[in-house]
């Protein structure tokens, strides 16, 4: 994530975005800059994250969604914004790019192949630095699993 990006037209960026965090913030952030026209915000379906650890901790969908768009409308309230609910991989009306963290990359390598083995173009990856955890980390990256398996611990010692 360095220097100036280019700009697409429509953008799409995606996450679960529970306990939207410094990690979730950068990478929205980024999205709503390289995009000149139109960003949308995909958001895992409930239905996906079963494997999730910590799965009782997570946020539901309509605050995860609200937390994100609400970010992303302060940061570049110049472009159009939607949110898609992730059910599925892909779609032929994709996107011009892709914007995802280095963790994520797989997954758009994955989505990208899937687009090509059904004939559609291959979109941009622009992929996103993490985020390291404040206390005590030890360069561990920020994550929504570390933050719900602490609201965990804390709710138990509190039993």
């Amino acid at each position: 994530m360095s220097g100036t990006a280019a700009t697409y037209d429509k953008v799409v960026v995606g996450g679960t975005f529970d306990h939207l965090h410094d990690g979730h913030r950068r990478l929205l952030r980024y999205a709503a800059n390289v995009t000149s026209k139109e960003l949308v915000v995909a958001i895992s379906a409930d239905e996906l994250l079963h494997s999730k650890d910590y799965r009782e901790e997570m946020q539901p969908f309509e605050a995860r969604v609200a937390a994100a768009l609400d970010f992303v409308r302060f940061t570049n309230p110049r472009i159009t914004l939607r949110f898609h609910q992730i059910k599925s991989r892909t779609n032929p009306d994709g996107p011009n790019a892709l914007v995802v963290s280095e963790e994520t990359k797989k997954g758009a390598e994955k989505i990208n192949q899937m687009r090509m083995d059904k004939g559609w173009k291959a979109v941009k990856v622009l992929v996103v630095d993490t985020v390291t955890a404040d206390k005590g980390s030890e360069g561990q990256k920020l994550s929504s699993t570390e933050i719900r398996k602490e609201r965990a611990q804390e709710r138990r010692s509190k039993l």
